[in-house]
């Protein structure tokens, strides 16, 4: 008798068990009502708005690729080769327009007298290296390049519609600086550093500034401890810039017409503001490196610097400190710029190493990177990738902080990352990278080509629907298009239902434009699972679809031509309800087009694209297929 009721126990225990792992697996969190007040971010919005389109693509001088092996420093902070130059940039530029990249930020190029003492007395190679101790502003390093390679650098990315931006050193230098062309110098509080209390350093950096625009034609400049020159002063040369720029447009240049600048500025929301953006009523510049929300997702994806803070909360990308002080901290005009890492930062690989989340071996390491770049190109703003990320790279047999002896062996954490680019077709070769580098640099080039395509992602306004340990949902809205970010940082699934009543206008579904997944509406709401350590992209869906409005944007123009000709054979542009995209729908496109150009809704498209070829040809491959069939 008591060996049955131990039997009957012991498979009512397993079964409770089993049922609730299978209730722990998947949990459905339904969102009715948004969990925060829009972010209108009106600086992607606004007259530097082209800012915002920004993909930039960072790289390390000195570490990055060897082009010219006449050119070379052979020393510096790091492990890498030491003998980048500029013609390994221009050799690589390729690549970058290839993995979805639209401009190219180099580390400081200008001439440090490489060898010589410095402001305090002493030759130290290693500083040189890095460039951000310029005693020439107005000569390029002949250990990097020549002024014709730098034009040629400048040429050859305009060619590929990339910009190029400079770094901007203006609060210290080498000490015994060359006079500008025009015979400015600035003044020093102490050796190397630049007293800005004086109009003589104001006019001399000023020069700088406008000198490369004029001189090369660059799009802008990234700003080096920006907290080194006062607010005041870096209004005055954002407006120097500024006209610069426009001066070059009026004449008729299409190129160096940009004027961006991205302040470096490691500090807390309150503190970027004060010395980075100003007020709306007295701006400093529109942009600044975000290290909040960069802390926040490597803290959630993967680990800070600090290890301790790693396996944080999703919900900590939400908080003030973070995404919260886009509205909250930061002036209507701010613009900020997402990064994972960058020259002065562990690699995002070797964070996850040294959390012991993850290695180059387990797909979690790789899975864990996509979601990162998901995040990334959600962001309303421009956004950075540093060398290397798009395929996973790290440090080998690094990963742990190292303390002792770390500058001689190139692994202290403010330069373990500068290492000798892989870059594919110029250092490495396809059997060079692994099956998963292969995977990850394909992802990123096709997501970088949604945040191109869909103008929600990087410019639109954001507001927050939901977050919770694992969770993290945005809706993302510019002009009529609707898109949600959604995010399952954790390690089960999680499904979610979206209430209708969250979006504009009605829904008739959502698309997935990273899975091409369509998620029909049932009882009001947008049913789906998230799998563990997954994103998501869910286009809204109105009536405007069936009129060839693809996008959602609210117009019917050839963007919707484009998604129409690469989504042949699938739903994803099935404006006629047949359950696949044919010629059928071309039709419908071709129809509403010509509707809107006909009533100049659609300014300066006169050219009508003909049809893919295997549009125009399938009714006849349908009509062959039913003769065979009789």
């Amino acid at each position: 008798m008591g060996s049955k009721r131990a039997t009957r126990f012991a498979l009512t225990f397993i079964v409770f068990v089993i049922a609730l792992l299978a209730s722990s697996a998947t949990r459905a969190v339904q969102i009715n009502f948004p969990a925060e007040p829009v972010q209108p971010h009106e600086g992607c919005s606004s007259g530097s708005g082209e800012f915002c389109d920004l993909r930039i693509y960072q790289v390390m001088v000195e570490s990055f690729v060897d082009g010219d092996a006449a050119r070379n420093y052979n020393t510096g902070y790091g492990t890498s080769h030491h003998k980048g130059d500029i013609r390994g940039i221009i050799n690589s530029l390729d690549y970058m327009k290839s993995v979805g990249m639209n401009a190219v930020w180099l580390t400081p190029i200008f001439d440090s007298h490489a060898g010589t003492a410095n402001q305090n007395g002493h030759v130290d190679l290693k500083l040189d290296a890095t460039g951000y101790y310029a005693r020439d502003y107005f000569k390029i390093d002949p250990k990097f390049g020549s002024l014709a390679d730098a034009q040629e650098l400048v040429n050859e990315a305009h060619e590929r519609g990339m910009y190029v931006l400079f770094d901007g050193v203006f609060g210290h230098h080498k000490g015994n600086l060359i006079p500008s062309p025009t015979g400015k110098l600035p003044s020093s509080s102490s050796p190397g550093v630049v007293n800005w209390i004086s109009n003589a350093s104001r006019d001399f950096y000023i020069e700088v500034a406008t000198h490369w625009i004029n001189q090369l034609g660059i799009d802008g400049w990234r700003l080096d401890q920006a907290y080194q020159v006062p607010p005041s002063r870096w209004a005055e040369i954002r407006t120097a810039v500024e006209q610069a720029s426009a001066q070059r447009a009026q004449a008729g240049h299409e190129w160096g017409t940009l004027g961006y600048m991205v302040a470096e500025l490691w500090r807390p929301a309150e503190v970027i503001t004060e010395e980075g953006y100003g007020t709306d009523a007295n701006p400093v510049l529109h942009s600044a490196f975000d290290f909040p929300v960069r802390y926040g997702v490597v803290g959630v994806l993967g680990s800070e610097e600090n290890e301790a803070m790693s396996g944080r909360p999703a919900s900590v990308i939400a908080e003030s400190w973070a995404f919260g002080a886009h509205d909250n901290v930061y002036p209507d005009h701010a613009i900020p710029n997402l990064m994972l890492g960058n020259h002065d930062l562990v690699r995002f690989g070797d964070l996850l190493q040294r959390a012991d989340i993850a290695n180059p071996t387990d797909a979690e390491y790789w899975t864990r990177h996509r979601l990162a770049f998901v995040f990334q190109a959600a962001y309303t703003g421009p956004i950075t990738r540093y060398y290397g990320e798009e395929i996973g790279d790290d440090l080998p047999n690094y990963a742990n902080r190292v303390t002792n002896n770390c500058a001689n062996l190139g692994v202290c954490d403010d330069h373990v990352a500068r290492t000798s680019a892989r870059i594919l077709g110029v250092t490495v070769t396809n059997a060079q990278l692994s099956a998963n580098q292969h995977g990850l640099l394909g992802f990123h080039a096709d997501l970088m080509a949604i945040r191109d395509q869909y103008p929600a992602l990087s410019h639109g306004s954001r507001q927050h629907l939901y977050s919770d340990d694992d969770l993290f949902l945005d809706l993302k809205k510019f002009g009529e298009q609707q898109i949600v970010f959604a995010m399952n940082a954790g390690d089960t699934s999680q499904q979610v239902q979206l209430s209708q009543s969250l979006f504009d206008g009605q829904t008739l579904f959502a698309w997935d434009l990273l899975a091409g997944e369509r998620i029909n509406l049932s009882q009001g709401l947008l049913d789906f699972t998230m799998g563990p350590l997954t994103g998501r992209y869910l286009l809204i869906v109105g009536p405007s679809f069936h009129t060839g409005d693809f996008d959602q944007d609210g117009d019917v123009d050839n963007r919707d031509y484009d998604i129409m000709r690469e989504s042949f054979g699938t739903a994803r542009a099935d404006a006629n309800g047949d359950g696949t995209t044919d010629a059928a729908d071309f039709v419908v496109w071709r129809k509403y087009y010509d509707a809107a150009i006909g009533s100049g809704s659609i300014a300066g498209e006169s050219q009508v694209p003909e049809p893919a070829t295997s549009l125009r040809l399938l009714p006849v491959l349908f009509a062959c297929l039913g003769r065979r069939r009789r």
